[in-house]
């Protein structure tokens, strides 16, 4: 305050101390919440001494100090200040291990036994790619659906949300069924996919389908949803074939309605009428549905253009039927059919 009158001093002041609030993680919105703390503070202290005439000088004032800071913070150095400090703080915590560990911001109910999970982390992930939860010596994978660097729905800090089924006789399912909001998991990763449906040096192929069953489509889901995104402006027609035994155990279905330049194929293996399918998801009469087992006969009408690649991902059996349909069945090379 004493350097008010003296802005050739107190100018360099602030911008250091802009440049210095970047590796605070400082942000513009907290500027507007110190003010108004500081109108308020002012406001206590002086009483009736704070007059309009004053309080606007105040505000005046703090908006230049706001003004310079801001500016400083968005130099090379401040903004260096502010990565380094995003990354402290968005970095696991270890625990006594020495391993990673995520905190569980949300669980939502997707069917009767699975579950959304949604975790706070910031995860550089190749789509398809997954993350390894741990407990008690038993390791499962799981690949994170969506990816955010800054999630609005909790309060700007990056997540990541994976889908969980939990199985019979399955210890880790059953664990993670067992958490709740706050929980607190061991991961490591994440690690990158076993295989990918179009090589980082390749030129992008004409036709790419990806066929997940059950729980499978979370990783050829996020494939589709990034091959879409990163081929430029001429991305390779992507096909997407998602099968549940019937619309109870149907998975990411808002997220799949919403992929664009994306044709979906929906595909049920104990449904009877197509006419309730439609209704109970709410698919539009140009969506594309197949109430049988994956075969070659029923996808040759769908499938009408050459397929150049192929990537499975689904319980063994599944994999197995859909290697046939589509090498066998529909003519794909099998070096062009893989496996994730």
């Amino acid at each position: 305050v004493g350097l008010l009158g003296d802005l050739d001093t107190l100018v360099p002041i602030l911008q250091e101390s802009g440049v210095r609030h970047g590796g605070y993680g400082t942000e513009p919105r907290h500027y507007a919440m110190v003010g108004q703390s500081l109108m308020k503070t002012l406001s206590a202290g002086l009483g009736d001494k704070l007059t309009p005439e004053a309080t606007k000088a105040w505000l005046a004032v703090y908006a230049v100090m706001q003004h310079v800071m801001l500016e400083a913070q968005d130099t090379p150095e401040g903004q260096r200040l502010f990565a380094a400090y995003q990354r402290r703080a968005h970095a696991p915590v270890l625990n006594d291990d020495g391993l990673p560990t995520y905190h569980l911001l949300e669980v939502v109910l997707e069917s009767h036994n699975t579950r959304r999970m949604t975790f706070q982390g910031k995860l550089d992930l190749i789509p398809g790619g997954h993350m390894c939860v741990l407990d008690n010596g038993i390791i499962r994978n799981y690949t994170p659906y969506h990816v955010s660097a800054s999630n609005p729905a909790f309060g700007g800090v990056p997540t990541f949300s994976i889908i969980v089924k939990k199985y019979t006789n399955g210890p880790l399912s059953t664990y993670m069924h067992s958490l709740e909001a706050g929980a607190v998991v061991t991961m490591t990763g994440p690690k990158a996919p076993h295989a990918l449906p179009i090589a980082e040096d390749e030129e992008a192929p004409t036709h790419v389908v990806l066929v997940g069953g059950g729980t499978g489509i979370a990783p050829v889901y996020s494939m589709a949803h990034s091959i879409c995104r990163g081929h430029g402006n001429r991305p390779p027609k992507t096909t997407l074939v998602v099968s549940f035994a019937n619309c109870a155990e149907a998975l990411l279905v808002p997220e799949l309605k919403s992929l664009q330049n994306v044709t979906v194929v929906w595909n049920f293996s104990r449904e009877t009428h197509e006419d309730e399918v439609r209704s109970k998801l709410g698919l539009g009469a140009d969506a594309l549905v197949v109430l049988k087992h994956l075969s070659a006969s029923t996808l040759k009408g769908l499938l009408s253009e050459p397929i150049s690649r192929v990537l499975l991902c689904g319980p063994a059996g599944y994999n197995k039927n859909a290697r046939q349909v589509f090498g066998e069945g529909l003519g794909c090379e099998s070096r062009f059919v893989k496996t994730l």
